[in-house]
């Protein structure tokens, strides 16, 4: 391999490690974008879970007082028939 071709190569090498640097560096782009959408995804995700409870809570005190208040009106009935 005479000096010419082997600085063809070496051209060659250098170009595609300088694409394979570019690309890496796009990837890494990447993963930095989706890491930031999975953080918000998470994130949104706790506070869809916070309301939830919340909502599972305000359910259970309306059904406790519906409970009572279906006591109190049989209790209010039965005096009302004495």
């Amino acid at each position: 391999m005479n000096s010419m071709e082997k600085s063809m190569l070496l051209d060659e090498l250098f170009s595609l490690r300088k694409a394979d640097k570019t690309e890496r560096e796009q990837l890494l782009a990447k993963l930095d974008r989706m890491t930031e959408q999975l953080l918000a995804l998470n994130e949104s995700s706790r506070a869809q879970t916070k309301m939830i409870d919340e909502l599972k809570q305000m359910l259970s005190d309306r059904d406790a007082l519906i409970e009572r208040l279906r006591k109190e009106n049989a209790a209010l009935k039965k005096q009302k028939k004495r």
